[in-house]
């Protein structure tokens, strides 16, 4: 089971680092269970398959999850989930408006 997580995570995990370093080339990254973030400036904060079990046994609660931390603190945040088409997204101070799916 944990090769077919890693067949799916590891690739979606390289495709992340690399769109998001492509906007934010000085952001730090870390993984989902890391906590080593820099006490300043920005770092991603992601998971590619944040729902882990429930990807593996076939269902639809699972989401790609994408934070941006900027001096230790959550300034934007996009959860999207594939099996559902739903994107949601916050950014500090500005709450959780809709966002298209897509």
């Amino acid at each position: 089971m944990m090769a077919a997580f890693s067949a799916i995570d590891d690739p979606a995990s390289d495709r992340l680092r690399e769109e998001l370093t492509a906007l934010r080339p000085g952001a730090a990254w870390a993984a989902e269970l890391d906590t080593a973030l820099p006490t300043s400036g920005e770092a991603w904060v992601t998971d590619p398959v944040d729902g882990a079990v429930q990807y593996l046994q076939g269902l639809s609660q699972w989401c790609v999850s994408i934070t941006l931390v900027r001096d230790r603190v959550p300034v934007a945040a996009v959860l999207h989930s594939p099996p559902l088409g739903e994107t949601y997204a916050a950014s500090r101070g500005h709450g959780s408006p809709s966002c298209p799916s897509g």
